[in-house]
């Protein structure tokens, strides 16, 4: 019995780690239409979205667990305030982040989850 415990926490760290490293140091864009195009940067545990200018317009922080995502914004001039986490499924397959709305109370994110974000694979 000791040894499934031991084994089963193995797996699930192990499974926790692969799922952060997913995003960890990943660069993705989208195309805004008129807007242009923005872009997201994922470290460890932070985010930072760059509007088209190239200023940070949101800096974070995020938690996965297994396929779902929680985004808190900090600071920026599209930040939402701190209490408002917004959570998301998340997928990425073929160079590309999909988002799929759980729950969130903030407006601009849901519509930036909206539309796929294709990973940048050179960093510019």
């Amino acid at each position: 019995m000791k040894t499934k415990t031991i084994f089963l926490f193995t797996f699930l760290l192990a499974f926790s780690i692969q799922t952060k490293a997913q995003l960890a140091n990943k660069k993705f864009e989208i195309k805004m239409g008129q807007m242009g195009t923005f872009y997201v940067e994922f470290g460890e545990t932070t985010y930072k979205l760059f509007n088209p200018m190239g200023d940070v317009g949101v800096a974070g922080t995020y938690k996965t667990e297994n396929n779902t995502i929680q985004f808190t914004d900090k600071e920026g001039q599209m930040a939402c305030p701190e209490t408002v986490t917004g959570t998301y499924k998340f997928t990425l397959q073929n160079d590309e982040l999909k988002l799929e709305l759980i729950k969130d109370e903030c407006t601009g994110r849901p519509q930036m989850a909206a539309v796929p974000w294709k990973q940048v694979k050179n960093n510019h």
